[in-house]
């Protein structure tokens, strides 16, 4: 089994085992007595971590060890641009399909061509170091990522505004942001990966909006990067990354008093008000500990399946995950809410599948079909011709409703599916 069909037939629904990673929560402030139950702050102490990217202020970046060329040293100076910008020509930027006057975009081109010159110089840069704790912590402080975010938002709108007819070029503003976002998901976490392919909606939407724009080696080298098994290995590490914080977390625990754990736990989702319940009967702190050791343990193993892509160890792995989460109050916190996640992960799979697939429809025809498989089934997408271009549709379906995607298409394919 390969590793691509292993990711998509569970390890998804594995990888992203800390569910607080994005679900909202209420935040306890800090109390000065000790309270007894520990375990309900675990999953708001891992949605610290996880917060959306638009909640990390873009300021107070991490200094790079000198020295050595760094990429994301390259991309600091793109984000010092970006955040010179005003907040009208911002708001305009942050999504590729708001149109403005001629004026306007002839001035926000003039700004964003720094920028863009910025990021595919660094995209030249093999070395990305960021700064961060070295292993990732729960507490650790992630501010490049929504900046890295809103660059990757204004290469793309860059790409569909001033390279508007220069499909070479836009090709590289996409190029650089899929770049960018393999880049912020090293040493990141699973919050890292998600930002990444966060930053892949934006530049495949854009790319299957103007299909018929990218031919010949514009659409292959596209093609290429959505197909990039790299982001296959992303996941891996993020899977060991957030085992490495787990069984971290759980050692510092480990070491302190349960008024200086509770006092940590606070600490880190200090100021959003809420209270937590006292009364209510949770496991105590040991408990909480042998919990988050079996999650770190499992995280871990996952980690491992990824690399190997063995069906029969994941089945295995898969069990364990099953029972920890029927048996274990505090594992159930974090594995609860999976499916909503895997919704969101698998799709992002087949998106860039369906990108592949119409890039080559729209260049070459049927072979495009065949060539490129919808890798929740590993069968062709669904062609059907429709006004102003085609259409593709998986079997899979979100909310009731298969994946599809449309693309324009202004002449007639080789050869008609």
């Amino acid at each position: 089994m390969s590793r691509r069909v292993l990711l998509w037939g569970g390890a998804i629904l594995a990888g992203l085992i800390l569910i607080g990673l994005l679900w909202p929560a209420r935040h306890p402030a800090p109390v000065a007595a000790p309270v007894k139950p520990l375990a309900k702050l675990i999953v708001k102490f891992v949605h610290h971590l996880q917060r959306p990217p638009e909640e990390t202020a873009p300021v107070g970046l991490p200094v790079a060890p000198a020295g050595e060329t760094n990429a994301a040293n390259i991309y600091r100076q793109a984000i010092a641009l970006y955040e010179a910008l005003s907040t009208t020509n911002k708001n305009i930027l942050s999504d590729w399909q708001t149109n403005v006057d001629a004026a306007v975009e002839a001035e926000l081109c003039e700004q964003l061509r720094p920028i863009c010159d910025l990021l595919q110089q660094a995209s030249a840069v093999t070395n990305c170091d960021w700064g961060l704790d070295q292993p990732l912590r729960f507490d650790s402080k992630l501010p490049h990522l929504g900046s890295a975010r809103n660059l990757g938002r204004a290469a793309i709108w860059n790409a569909a505004h001033c390279r508007r007819n220069d499909a070479p070029a836009a090709t590289d503003d996409v190029l650089a942001t899929l770049h960018l976002g393999q880049q912020v998901s090293h040493g990141a976490g699973l919050i890292g990966y998600l930002v990444d392919i966060k930053m892949q909606e934006i530049a495949w939407s854009f790319v299957a909006a103007n299909a018929d724009r990218f031919t010949g080696a514009d659409g292959q080298q596209l093609a290429a990067a959505f197909d990039d098994l790299s982001y296959d290995d992303a996941f891996q590490r993020a899977m060991e990354q957030e085992a490495v914080a787990v069984d971290l977390l759980a050692t510092q625990l480990a070491t302190m008093t349960p008024v200086d754990a509770q006092k940590t736990l606070f600490g880190l989702s200090e100021g959003d008000g809420g209270t937590p319940n006292q009364a209510e009967d949770l496991p105590d702190q040991a408990t909480v500990i042998a919990s988050l050791k079996q999650a770190a343990n499992l995280d871990s193993d996952l980690a491992k399946i990824l690399a190997t892509g063995s069906g029969a160890e994941y089945e295995a792995w898969l069990q364990r995950y099953e029972a920890l989460k029927a048996s274990d109050p505090i594992a159930n916190m974090f594995l609860g809410a999976i499916p909503n996640v895997v919704t969101k992960a698998q799709g992002y799979e087949v998106n860039r599948a369906l990108v592949e697939a119409g890039l080559a429809v729209a260049a070459n025809g049927a072979a495009g079909l065949t060539a490129h498989l919808d890798p929740s089934t590993g069968q062709p997408f669904t062609y059907q011709a429709v006004p102003g271009g085609f259409e593709l549709q998986s079997t899979y379906q979100v909310k009731n409703q298969p994946l599809k995607m449309f693309f324009p298409q202004s002449a007639t394919p080789k050869e008609k599916p």
